[in-house]
């Protein structure tokens, strides 16, 4: 037994010389990542579950899905550790935003007062649910500079309320809004307009 050692079927194809299921050491680069959301996907390297799957490319070889500890000795880097860290965080951050007791329940809606500035309203239907955004910004007024309030309504219907959090959440944490905000003419969060 001690004689044996564990190969993934990559390097097993290579250790016999199998030359087309043989997966180059070298030369890969990096193509993205992404979160599954559960252990749904499967190492094209090792065969091992994961959750946050890492895409590589190599020009000998073509594309392949890898979990993270495949995807840093393919790239001899640690960059699918850190999206892997960062993949995990926005997870834990995601998971409290959901269940937040900051979330306020009113007649016929959830109300949740600051997420990176916006607050965010709910609008919970029988037939589905709506989202508005409120901010602040600064402008001219009668008597000068003041504090003003933006409002934005989704035309979207969301069929389920965690179905809205999430969307909302993802708009608002990667940054969507703001580009979008830009895009359309409208004052930013905390700017003067």
């Amino acid at each position: 037994m001690q004689d044996l050692i564990t190969l993934c079927k990559g390097c097993h194809a290579r250790e016999h010389n199998l030359l087309p299921n043989a997966i180059p050491q070298d030369g890969w680069e990096w193509i993205g990542g992404d979160d599954l959301g559960d252990l749904v996907g499967t190492c094209e390297l090792c065969g091992t579950a994961y959750r946050h799957e890492f895409y590589l490319f190599n020009p000998n070889y073509g594309y392949i899905a890898v979990g993270c500890e495949c995807a840093n000795k393919l790239l001899n880097n640690d960059r699918a550790s850190i999206l892997d860290n960062e993949l995990k965080l926005k997870a834990e951050r995601l998971q409290r935003f959901l269940d937040s007791p900051k979330w306020e329940r009113r007649k016929d809606c959830h109300f949740y007062k600051n997420l990176d500035n916006f607050k965010i309203m709910i609008v919970e239907k029988e037939y589905g649910c709506y989202i508005t955004l409120f901010y602040k910004y600064y402008g001219e007024g009668y008597f000068g500079t003041e504090e003003k309030e933006q409002k934005l309504h989704s035309k979207k219907k969301y069929n389920s309320l965690e179905e809205a959090k999430r969307h909302i959440f993802n708009v608002i944490t990667n940054r969507k809004i703001l580009k979008y905000l830009e895009a359309n003419g409208y004052p930013l969060p905390g700017s003067y307009y």
